[in-house]
């Protein structure tokens, strides 16, 4: 990985690669369990959210990653998109800020009664709408279980 600020030098950052080995007890039978994110740790943060895209060698990296440890991608997006953006098994995907969940076995969950207030989401969502109108490149992006505001694309 390589990170920097803006107008500094480039530097190598640590692979947390590395660090897993440290982490996992060949003779011990437990495994560790990695979070991530899929908006700006797994993909780059982008001025549209449908335009994220997730790299092949970071899908490789996932891959072998969930082979070492049990691996949950966490999102606000929608469990469904999550999942068509990532397309790998056997990792849990947790969507919609935790409201959503399919397991490793593909079982799926929705949290508490969160599928009790689709309608008021659905009335934020009008509110919300109306009140960002004025405001260029303001987006809202509609979702079952939640909205988001992205303000990327708005001048200054």
């Amino acid at each position: 990985m390589v990170g920097s600020l803006p107008g500094q030098p480039a530097i190598l950052l640590p692979s947390a690669f590395d660090a897993l080995r440290l982490l996992v007890r060949p003779s011990v039978n437990e495994r560790i369990a990695v979070f991530l994110d899929f908006d700006g740790t797994l993909t780059p943060i982008v001025a549209r959210p449908e335009d994220a895209l997730l790299a092949p060698d970071v899908r490789g990296i996932v891959e072998r990653l969930a082979q070492l440890a049990d691996v949950a991608i966490v999102s606000g997006r929608e469990l469904d998109d999550l999942i068509g953006r990532i397309g790998l098994e056997g990792v849990t995907y947790v969507g919609s800020h935790g409201l959503e969940m399919q397991g490793r076995s593909g079982t799926r969950a929705t949290s508490g009664n969160a599928l009790a207030h689709v309608d008021d989401v659905e009335a934020a969502t009008r509110l919300l709408e109306e009140r960002v109108a004025a405001f260029p490149g303001v987006r809202i992006e509609v979702k079952r279980l939640s909205v988001a505001t992205h303000f990327r694309l708005a001048p200054q």
